[in-house]
């Protein structure tokens, strides 16, 4: 998934929960960047226990409750329960 495009169409269907308009076009909600990071980790590593945990920060990444909500819709069976981990875990927080 690309961070910024010009064309909402430039981005597949089932990706296109995770995106918002922006000043410069399209651009990924704090969700989507969390399924993008969660995606590039599964690719490199195949299973989240492996990941360094640099990669998720020292910090809990924030998402508002609509992007939460759009990042489940978006996202497969597979990354959703890695994302629920992540959750319990206290690396992704839910704002509400």
């Amino acid at each position: 998934m690309p961070k910024l495009i010009e064309r909402f169409t430039d981005v597949p269907e089932r990706d296109r929960h995770v995106y918002q308009l922006g000043a410069d076009g399209y651009e990924l909600t704090a969700g989507g960047s969390q399924l993008r990071k969660l995606r590039q980790a599964l690719s490199d590593h195949r299973v989240l226990e492996s990941i360094p945990p640099q990669i998720w920060g020292k910090e809990p990444s924030e998402i508002s409750l609509a992007d939460w909500h759009k990042t489940l819709t978006t996202a497969t069976a597979p990354e959703r329960k890695e994302l629920l981990k992540l959750v319990a875990a206290g690396k992704l927080s839910i704002k509400r």
